[in-house]
């Protein structure tokens, strides 16, 4: 081989030429069926230049001569050799001699039949000679990494084809790391890759090396291809040998999913899938050739299947493929192999699986009752019923499959399920009935975990169940009545009302329409007795008792309804039309007297209408109405109550019209007819309020202490003390109402009612002049009622300004630091501007307190002991007034800025006025008084500086006395600057 790269043969034209063309119309592939790994069917292409292309380039022949011939292998390669020599590239070279190579393998090939072991080792040597040579002839041997993995390839082949398997799969090993060293990116080494790949995978599946082959054919079935079907049916197998159930498993569903997938059913392949695996196969026999592959896949699959969970398995792996529509065909398949092996179970089990995974699937009505019919052969009979009732619930029309299908689908199987809800209708009714005629103590237990009424309703679920999905049909009357009856005896009665009124609206000709029509009323009336009802339903039980006794005037029960609608259109306070009802009902009494007057109707119907007279203000008739039905039940007190009401009503109709004194005399007259009667009680404090109205106030007082004192316990005469307090402040009599008021502070129930009964006190005794009782009121208040917090602050207030006014000023101190303290102490969220002032105002005064103190200190000899009093006292009366600025009232803030500049100015003077040192000459006697001078000069300064901050907050904000009276200081300090007219100040409230 190494001859053939480095010699230099003369040209050859004509010679060229002809190898040129030759290499242009023909190729040279391995066709020859090897043991085990089969390169007849080579699937790799190169896609770079063929060596015919190389040639073309580095060769040129003006005229290629025609051959009369098709060359041999034999004179193909001799052309080759001819030529290698003249290539001048090296890369170029390498190509040409790795294609004369290949021809010694086709050639070697050739003559395969003849068993020439010995024709192959020409080839091995030339292509081992080629390996070696790619790798040390380029500085870049990755560029020839592809070529190199070619050479391995064809060694492979040679070897195999020499019998050397050894060697062979060697080889295919090599090829696969020159690619894996290559990148691999082009779409001709990727090809490479997983022939080699496949390749080695059935070698190592043939030597029973199983987890090799999984490895090799794992790769390759990743990748769209020519092999990756192939190599994931052998995958599963690799895996089956091994013992991995479930990778086996996957491998083969994956195998199926691509034989089955959308992308490539045929036209009517998909609707075959339900029939079974025939139906498939006779399809797929029309579009492609490996029907025996999926036969076999499904088979193995099913295998799989039944060592691992059967149909949980399949489950699983069809949900992670997303359920496929091919999945129904496996399903098939593991169900009719259950079933040929009689495990009727597992059969049916399969299809339930499926069901359940896949409610929605157009033909599950079908397999349900297959599912069914499997149950019947196999002599299951107790699980037929659960499985009709599944069947019911999963395709009637309320269920999600007839939403998604319609009622073409449901045409196919709506025989069926009549059949089926029929025989559940009837079971459950049965059922229902039977409890009901069970043992009082057995009603009161549970069967199946319901009760009677329980059962009833569910039993009209199953009515309603019936008639949702064969409205229309002729037995549609019967089965609502049915299902009215149920919600009746299941203690449903709006239910039960609202399908009789369907029942009467739907079919008018129903022979039972007379009984409907009663069931109506007596349903309405037990709904009213439980609960408690908007007006339209009680317009809906009159409309359906006037219907009825007027429908059917001939019936016992007519009376009583037309009774009960005059009751209650009279609770409804329809008074007139209650009054005309109630008179046409003693109208048809006589048709049925003893019923009448037996049951109490006639009482009724008269109490109806003496009620109604009442309430439409005829109250002399109605009073006539109650003496008459009081003669047949003197003891009635309902009847007596409303005897009285009338009295009652003719006073205040007197009231009304401005007629007083008649109307008091109305009132009195309840007394006489029954003095205890709560009307009569109630109109004896009527009484008083028709003596206030009348202006005579006194009367009024006086009958409601009468009240209050015959009738103690009377309800609500705990609030006669606040009624009398009003009284008395309506006239005048502060004192009076506040000693009301101090009793009801110390004995109403009321917390509140207490609190401010004590305060609205001491502000009446406050008017009344009573300053011993305002105080005690007040203080009582203070000490015991902290919130409101703004109350409290007035309360302790008042006992400031009280203990002011009486000259008390030690108590006054006291309120004053509990006011300033109490506010300091609250929450901010509490505090109010006016809480703040009043604190400003308790601090203010307590800080003039803290200046008074400092003015008597009085500076003596020796001067630096008093001036250290003076100072200490001066600091306390300063940080007093600060506290009050901190207050922010604009008033206090102003003030305690004037009162800090004049503290300022006083000690200034002090120091100057105060006492010398004796035995001092007129000199030393100068000098001391400069001395004082220098000192008390600062605190002029500051008073100066102070004076001027406070006129300029008058300026700035806020003009006031205090304000004022800091020009005034500013003039004394400094004449030249503030001693001059005023010509005005803006208004502040704002701290410096």
């Amino acid at each position: 081989m190494s001859a053939l790269l480095t010699s230099s043969l003369q040209p050859a034209t004509r010679l060229m030429g002809a190898l040129v063309w030759l290499l242009l119309v023909s190729g040279c592939s391995f066709i020859q069926v090897l043991p085990s790994l089969d390169f007849s069917k080579a699937e790799y292409r190169s896609d770079e230049k063929n060596v015919a292309d190389v040639l073309d380039e580095v060769l040129f022949s003006d005229s290629p001569v025609a051959l009369s011939h098709t060359p041999g292998p034999t004179e193909v390669l001799a052309l080759y050799e001819a030529v290698v020599g003249k290539i001048k590239n090296d890369a170029r070279r390498f190509e040409v001699a790795s294609r004369i190579a290949e021809l010694e393998l086709a050639a070697a090939t050739y003559t395969l039949g003849d068993r020439d072991q010995v024709s192959f080792q020409k080839a091995i040597g030339d292509l081992e000679a080629l390996v070696k040579l790619s790798s040390i002839n380029t500085s870049h041997p990755e560029h020839l990494y592809p070529e190199k993995a070619k050479l391995h390839y064809q060694l492979s082949q040679a070897y195999d084809l020499s019998g050397d398997q050894a060697s062979s799969i060697k080889n295919l090993s090599l090829a696969l790391e020159v690619l894996a060293l290559s990148g691999g990116d082009t779409s001709s080494s990727i090809d490479l890759k997983l022939e080699l790949a496949f390749r080695r995978a059935e070698y190592y599946f043939s030597e029973g090396q199983l987890r090799e082959a999984a490895e090799d054919y794992a790769m390759v079935a990743e990748v769209v291809g020519t092999y990756q079907t192939h190599a994931k049916y052998m995958l599963g197998w690799s895996r089956f040998k091994q013992g991995d159930l479930d990778l086996a498993l996957a491998a083969f569903i994956s195998t199926l999913d691509q034989l089955l997938s959308k992308a490539s059913l045929p036209s009517g392949l998909k609707e075959s899938l339900l029939d079974g695996a025939p139906s498939v196969s006779r399809s797929l026999n029309k579009t492609r050739a490996n029907t025996e592959l999926l036969d076999d896949t499904r088979r193995i699959s099913i295998i799989t299947l039944d060592y691992l969970d059967g149909v949980e398995s399949l489950a699983s792996e069809m949900a992670a493929k997303g359920k496929p529509d091919w999945q129904v065909y496996l399903y098939r398949s593991l169900a009719d192999w259950y079933q040929e092996k009689e495990r009727f179970q597992d059969s049916a089990l399969t299809w339930e699986t499926f069901l359940n995974e896949n409610p929605l699937y157009v033909s599950a009505p079908a397999i349900s009752l297959e599912v069914i019919e499997i149950y019947r052969r196999a002599g299951f009979v107790d699980d037929i019923e659960g499985r009709k009732l599944t069947f019911i619930n999963r395709y009637d029309k309320q269920s999600a499959f007839y939403q998604q299908h319609g009622e073409a689908v449901f045409a196919d199987y709506s025989v069926t399920l009549l059949n089926f809800i029929d025989g559940v209708v009837a079971q459950q009714h049965a059922d229902a009935q039977a409890m009901n005629s069970l043992t009082a103590t057995a009603v009161s237990t549970r069967l199946n975990n319901l009760s009677v009424t329980e059962k009833y309703i569910e039993v009209a679920g199953w009515y309603r169940r019936w008639l949702l999905n064969f409205d229309g049909h002729n037995r549609s009357p019967d089965m609502t009545m049915l299902l009215a009856e149920a919600l009746r005896d299941g203690a449903d009665p709006r239910g039960s009302v609202l399908v009789y009124q369907s029942l009467m609206s739907n079919h008018p000709d129903f022979d039972r329409l007379e009984q409907a029509a009663y069931a109506v009323v007596v349903g309405l009336e037990s709904i009213y007795a439980e609960s408690s009802y908007a007006e339209g339903s009680h317009v809906e039980r009159i409309d359906a008792g006037l219907f009825f006794a007027r429908r059917y005037p001939n019936s016992p029960e007519a009376p009583a309804t037309m009774v009960n609608v005059a009751s209650i259109l009279f609770d409804l306070e329809k008074f007139s039309r209650a009054q005309a009802i109630a008179e046409e009902s003693l109208s048809i009494a006589p048709l049925y007297s003893a019923q009448f007057s037996n049951s109490g109707l006639w009482n009724t119907a008269l109490r109806i209408a003496a009620h109604s007279g009442f309430e439409i203000g005829e109250y002399a008739t109605a009073e006539i109405h109650y003496h008459q039905l009081l003669a047949n039940v003197p003891h009635d007190g309902e009847l007596k109550a409303k005897l009285l009401a009338t009295i009652l009503k003719q006073a205040d109709r007197a009231q009304s019209n401005g007629e007083n004194t008649e109307a008091i005399t109305h009132l009195a007259r309840l007394s006489t007819i029954d003095r205890v009667a709560p009307l009569a009680i109630a109109a004896q404090f009527d009484i008083a309020a028709l003596y206030e109205k009348s202006g005579d106030i006194a009367s009024a007082i006086n009958q409601l202490t009468r009240f209050k004192k015959n009738h103690p316990r009377y309800p609500g005469v705990e609030a006669f003390p606040m009624r009398l307090v009003s009284l008395h402040e309506a006239i005048g009599n502060d004192l009076a109402a506040a000693r009301e008021l101090l009793q009801i502070s110390k004995s109403a129930g009321s917390y509140e009612v207490r609190r401010q009964a004590l305060f609205r006190a001491g502000e009446l005794f406050l008017a009344a002049n009573n300053e011993q009782f305002a105080i005690g009121a007040f203080r009582d208040y203070s000490h015991t009622y902290t919130l409101p917090f703004t109350t409290r602050m007035e309360a302790m207030n008042q006992m400031d300004l009280l203990y002011h006014r009486s000259g008390e000023p030690g108590k006054r101190r006291f309120w004053l630091r509990k006011k300033k303290n109490t506010f300091d102490k609250t929450s901010k969220h509490l505090l109010t501007e006016r809480t703040r002032f009043l604190a400003a105002d308790a601090a203010f005064v307590l800080a003039l307190d803290r200046r008074e103190v400092f003015e008597k200190v009085v500076l003596k000899q020796p001067l630096k002991k008093s001036l250290k009093r003076k100072q200490k006292s001066m600091t306390d009366a300063i940080s007093a007034f600060e506290q009050t600025a901190d207050y922010g009232v604009e008033k206090y803030t102003t003030g305690a800025t004037f009162q800090i500049a004049s503290i300022y100015a006083s000690l200034a003077l002090a120091l100057m006025d105060s006492d010398k040192p004796a035995n001092l000459n007129e000199l030393e006697r100068e000098q001391y008084d400069i001395l004082l001078e220098e000192q008390a000069y600062p605190f002029e300064e500051q008073a100066l500086n102070i004076h001027q901050l406070n006129l300029q907050r008058g300026w700035d904000a806020s003009w006031d006395q205090w304000v004022s009276r800091s020009l005034e200081e500013l003039a004394q300090l400094s004449p030249g600057r503030f001693k001059r007219d005023e010509i005005g100040v803006g208004y502040a409230k704002a701290l410096y």
